[in-house]
């Protein structure tokens, strides 16, 4: 069956990973929240969306799509907040130094 899952099973997950990447991204760029919680969200929407919520917990691939792949994502949105933070912090340390020169 070689490592993970085939190329079909990957394309039949696409909703599934586009939503849980948006979470993820979205939960990341709030400052205090990490993967743990962007996991758990996400898993609950994906599970709530399914065509069969009792077989999550069993180590169905929908569940653990959504949350690996959330996990993932809040890095991303965890670096956007903090490029964007020192973006600002540049601007200001710039405008107030102009006044020194």
């Amino acid at each position: 069956r070689g490592f993970g899952f085939s190329f079909k099973e990957f394309l039949g997950q696409t909703k599934n990973w586009v939503l849980s990447a948006v979470i993820g991204v979205f939960i990341g760029f709030l400052p205090g929240m990490g993967g743990s919680l962007a996991n758990q969200l996400a898993y609950a929407t994906v599970k709530k969306a399914s065509k069969y919520p009792e077989k999550f917990g069993t180590g169905i691939m929908d569940g653990v799509v959504a949350s690996e792949t959330s996990n993932n994502a809040s890095i991303g949105g965890a670096f956007l907040y903090l490029l964007v933070i020192n973006l600002l912090q540049f601007f200001y340390f710039a405008y107030h130094i102009q006044n020194f020169l």
